[in-house]
């Protein structure tokens, strides 16, 4: 439950929330629509697309930290709403706080995470599909880049993204 941990004056979660409610400031609602998906164990659509940032902006704000960090679950549950719900351009943002740690077979990936894992290898294979079914990924990286973990997160956040540059740290 990482996100629950302070960053600041705020909780991961808090900035995290904050910042996504920010950002849908500069959507234009009256022809994009945003949605929400987010993961733990499980990964959940919290919000299908809608162009309604009220909407939107509740189920970000209802979110809460609990469990694992299942990135390839996010992954594949947003892709399937942008493939029967979106539009013509399509693009997903993945914000992440740490490592994956739930691979394919809904296991979890004990021990320190390697680049090479079956919960790494899971959330490449999501996004590779994903870009394949033409949809642009953005990463944020909430991460402790003094860790050897955030260091190898940040190296698998820029490979999920669909060039290194569409990484932020």
């Amino acid at each position: 439950v990482s996100m629950n941990q302070q960053d600041g004056v705020n909780t991961r979660l808090q900035n995290a929330k904050s910042s996504s409610v920010n950002f849908l400031n500069f959507v234009n609602f009256t022809k994009d629509k945003a949605g929400l998906a987010s993961f733990n164990h499980l990964a959940t659509l919290n919000q299908g697309l809608t162009s309604s940032k009220p909407a939107i902006t509740s189920a970000i704000n209802s979110l809460m930290a609990s469990g694992q960090t299942n990135i390839g679950g996010g992954l594949k549950v947003g892709r399937k709403e942008l493939v029967d719900n979106g539009g013509a351009t399509k693009a997903m943002i993945l914000l992440s706080d740490g490592a994956p740690n739930i691979n394919a077979a809904g296991g979890i990936c004990f021990g320190s995470f390697s680049l090479n894992n079956s919960c790494a290898n899971y959330a490449l294979n999501e996004s590779n599909v994903t870009k394949l079914a033409g949809i642009k990924i953005f990463t944020i990286g909430l991460l402790n880049k003094s860790s050897p973990e955030g260091n190898l997160t940040e190296t698998l956040l820029k490979q999920i993204a669909s060039t290194p540059s569409n990484y932020f740290f």
